[in-house]
């Protein structure tokens, strides 16, 4: 891989914020390979910092919510891992190394100088799986904020679905369970796959059991963000299953769920727009049905912004 290059850009912004201006500066950190993508509150130092990652839509996660992240005094990072075009990264989300985002939390500790070892990861959807995953792997990550999270390793999105998985460790596949879409609900605003995810939960019990993120193995305090009418997937059951391993095992760290019946697959935070009830994405020819409607995204957002600031406050 290429030499680490630090620190390529650094690019003050100001970012209206009532009652005040808020100058907020954004930089881009890491190389081709390693891509890091940094915003905070200009002239601060030494502020916690927090890594966005998203999910099946590839390129680099987030950066509303890394503004949003910023203005409440975190340090926040944003990452791509497949799917860009013009950097040094594979073409989908398909056999990633765990070792990658290990690496990227270490330049994350290095950049923003915070004494603290670990750092807290909120992961989204496919993230989300993943920053869940990661926890369990390495104890530099000390608090994971799961949007649509997912109890699960799922295959790679890619043509080797069938074989390959998302994720890798030790440069092995991480188990996976396959999500086949060839029976998928038709519904006038795209196709809902979530009933493809529940059929795969039930078809083998066996592989079920081993493709299960071993949660109670985390390092981290752990929030769940779910919507009972997630149409992507079932993140409402995941996350129900989650807790339930946790109460299980005793789990000596603090865990908590925040369920949204009538919200969908993406929750986002207090003040952001609402972007619609179905997404496009390279691997469908018809938008996807994210579920949810707007009045219940947006209640969901402006409960659970604070709860995840107040979760983030007490436990890191």
């Amino acid at each position: 891989m290429k030499n680490i290059l630090l620190l390529i850009a650094i690019l003050p912004v100001l970012f209206a914020c009532e009652p005040s201006k808020v100058e907020l500066e954004k930089k881009t950190l890491g190389s081709d390979d390693y891509p890091i993508y940094n915003v905070k509150l200009t002239d601060k130092t030494d502020l916690k910092p927090i890594l966005l990652i998203g999910g099946s839509e590839g390129n680099v996660c987030c950066p509303k919510l890394a503004e949003a992240y910023a203005k409440a005094g975190y340090s926040a990072y944003s990452t791509a891992y497949f799917g860009v075009s013009d950097l040094d990264l594979p073409a989908d989300l398909d056999q990633i190394p765990l070792e990658y985002f290990i690496q990227i939390i270490q330049l994350i500790r290095w950049d923003s100088q915070h004494k603290k070892p670990a750092i807290a990861v909120h992961g989204i959807s496919r993230g989300a799986e993943l920053a869940l995953l990661l926890s369990t792997v390495t104890d530099k990550v000390e608090v994971v904020i799961a949007t649509a999270p997912s109890s699960h390793v799922w295959s790679a999105l890619s043509t080797n679905y069938l074989t390959n998985s998302s994720w890798t460790h030790k440069k092995k596949d991480i188990p996976f369970l396959i999500c086949k879409r060839e029976n998928q609900d038709m519904k006038n605003m795209g196709i809902s796959i979530t009933p493809a995810f529940r059929f795969a939960m039930k078809r083998d019990s066996i592989q079920t059991k081993d493709a299960r993120i071993k949660i109670e193995e985390s390092n981290s305090a752990i929030m769940l963000l779910s919507g009972g009418d997630d149409q992507l997937w079932p993140a409402e059951e995941f996350s129900i299953e989650i807790m339930k391993t946790l109460k299980a095992h005793n789990y000596d760290k603090n865990y908590a769920h925040l369920n949204y019946p009538k919200a969908g697959h993406i929750i986002g935070f207090k003040g952001e727009e609402y972007l619609g009830d179905q997404i496009e994405t390279r691997y469908n020819s018809l938008p996807l049905n994210l579920g949810g409607t707007e009045e219940a995204t947006i209640n969901a957002q402006n409960d659970s912004w604070p709860k995840i600031l107040k979760f983030l406050k007490e436990n890191y």
